[in-house]
């Protein structure tokens, strides 16, 4: 309910086959079901935009060495981030992008926001009076539920600041040591 709180738009980008954020929600997280339907949160799945159909199952470990499909992947889910982008800074003629904020636990979407912004900054330079900031969280890679709950509980912590922070960042969960868990401060890389 925090994000909702700080912004005015809040998606869910993925690239799981429809309806498996429902399911898992359903079956494993009935209350953020209930919460994520209460608030109108948007469940968007990317792999409706791919160009191809891949019938494979996603296996995030079988494409970290393959550049292909890692641009592959990156570039649907930028596809998927720019709509939504697009669809929320389209209210009135000539809105701005102002901020964007991913976070996940793929470089898909941390590179995907990346270029999908990189992309509208480079269109939109002669017209926009500021450029959007990107600011991008990478949770840690295959946690175990602790980890996730812990890394739920610093996004809660942070998100205020992340959210205010007048500059673009990333923080990868993965390359910081627990020394840093403390404050934000210590993870923010400035783009």
């Amino acid at each position: 309910t925090i994000a909702c709180e700080l912004a005015h738009y809040v998606i869910i980008v993925t690239l799981a086959r429809s309806p498996w954020v429902e399911h898992c929600m359903i079956n494993f997280a009935p209350r953020l079901a209930t919460t994520i339907s209460q608030l109108k949160v948007p469940i968007v799945y990317a792999r409706h935009l791919a160009e191809t159909r891949r019938d494979e199952a996603y296996d995030k470990k079988m494409f970290e060495g393959a550049q292909g499909e890692m641009d592959y992947w990156t570039g649907v889910k930028a596809a998927a981030i720019g709509a939504e982008c697009q669809r929320c800074y389209s209210q009135y003629p000539g809105q701005t992008w102002k901020n964007v904020l991913s976070v996940g636990d793929s470089n898909f979407e941390r590179q995907g926001t990346r270029n999908v912004v990189k992309q509208w900054c480079m269109d939109n330079a002669d017209v926009a009076y500021q450029l959007p900031r990107t600011k991008t969280v990478k949770f840690l890679d295959d946690p175990t539920c602790e980890e996730v709950a812990d890394q739920l509980k610093l996004l809660v912590a942070w998100l205020p600041d992340f959210v205010r922070r007048d500059e673009s960042f990333n923080v990868d969960l993965d390359e910081a040591g627990v020394e840093h868990m403390d404050t934000p401060e210590g993870l923010i890389c400035t783009n």
